[in-house]
């Protein structure tokens, strides 16, 4: 079976337009068109992703606020350009903190985009902190994050991987210096 582009009649080389293939010349005008032809093709086909990339509005990721107290979350929201709406509607006092984001952290959504923020009441008695979303981090990443909140992560695998799972669930309210396992 003869390699692509070669025909029982001889060797065909077809240019970049697909409409137009020509028997390869031994001429160096064949050559120079051929390279030209290229040339072309590709400053158009640049030219054309320029202009696709400046027409599309850059879409900011949704900063993750799981975890954080209601005021801070709203803070952060608000720095990045988002619109938010709380459930229950309107918490008082400072012990609320954020469950649950929707769209999650990481999204992709333009700003003015409405961030749902489910909250919980902190018990007031003890010193729980909600369990924060690390999944999609690498795990020493996510071990890191986890102390900020005073949890200690424990791995639920061998090696460095990325978080897919957490036990407790995110949004979880836990006792500062509990453990959380983290899984790939």
């Amino acid at each position: 079976m003869p390699p692509p582009g070669r025909l029982a009649t001889g060797w065909y080389h077809y240019s970049v337009k697909p409409f137009m293939a020509c028997k390869k010349g031994k001429g160096k005008m064949n050559k120079i068109v051929q390279v030209t032809v290229t040339t072309v093709a590709m400053l158009a086909g640049y030219g054309a992703a320029a202009a696709w990339a400046a027409t599309e509005p850059f879409a900011p990721h949704v900063p993750r606020v799981t975890g954080d107290t209601a005021a801070r979350a709203e803070h952060v929201l608000a720095g990045e350009g988002y619109e938010w709406k709380t459930d229950p509607a309107k918490p008082h006092g400072a012990h609320w903190y954020v469950a649950a984001e929707k769209p999650g952290a990481g999204a992709a959504e333009p700003q003015g985009t409405v961030i749902t923020l489910t909250l919980r009441r902190h018990s007031t008695g003890t010193a729980e902190v909600a369990v924060p979303d690390v999944r999609g981090d690498k795990y020493n990443d996510a071990k890191q994050y986890l102390a900020q909140y005073g949890l200690t992560a424990r791995r639920g695998a061998p090696g460095d991987f990325t978080v897919r799972r957490e036990h407790p669930r995110q949004g979880s309210a836990v006792a500062r210096g509990s453990t959380v396992t983290l899984y790939p």
